[in-house]
């Protein structure tokens, strides 16, 4: 969901998700930002480090929550319905094949989360009870740093 604004009467605010977290960013029109965590209904400074009372800001606390909670379990709906539908990633090589026993790598954009990847590890055997299923063995959500890293890691091993 990324970023989105919430009105409360004459209010406007600017939200935009935390990556890698439920916390929800709060940007006033006047300029003032805090963040909301809706897993413990908890106001925090915009760094995040102390607690912030939005009644000292003139805002009406039990109304804020109520408006911020709907956006989160609209946020939580939409990447859940996202992350039920199957797996197909866009690139997959193998990385490892004797024959029998493969192991391959699958990397895709997340669509839940901007800037976001999806690296996925699998390995197959083909003598197998089931020879089509993948298991999983190693899986992790990056962002875009995180796979330059890796390229420039692999990149470094090939020229030695």
């Amino acid at each position: 969901m990324g970023q989105f604004t919430l009105r409360i009467d004459e209010q406007v605010f600017d939200l935009q998700t935390v990556p890698g977290s439920a916390r929800i960013r709060v940007r006033g029109a006047d300029g003032h930002e805090f963040l909301f965590d809706p897993d413990w209904d908890r106001y925090l400074n915009a760094e995040g480090e102390f607690d912030l009372d939005p009644g000292a800001l003139g805002l009406d606390r039990e109304l804020l929550t109520a408006k911020l909670n709907e956006v989160d379990r609209q946020r939580r709906f939409e990447i859940q319905k996202i992350n039920d539908e199957p797996f197909e990633p866009s690139t997959r090589a193998t990385l490892f094949d004797n024959g029998d026993f493969q192991y391959i790598v699958a990397l895709d954009k997340v669509r839940s989360l901007a800037g976001g990847y999806f690296l996925a590890i699998t390995s197959q055997w083909k003598s197998s009870a089931n020879p089509e299923d993948e298991q999983f063995r190693f899986r992790a959500c990056i962002d875009r740093t995180g796979l330059e890293q890796l390229q420039a890691l692999i990149q470094r091993e090939l020229a030695n």
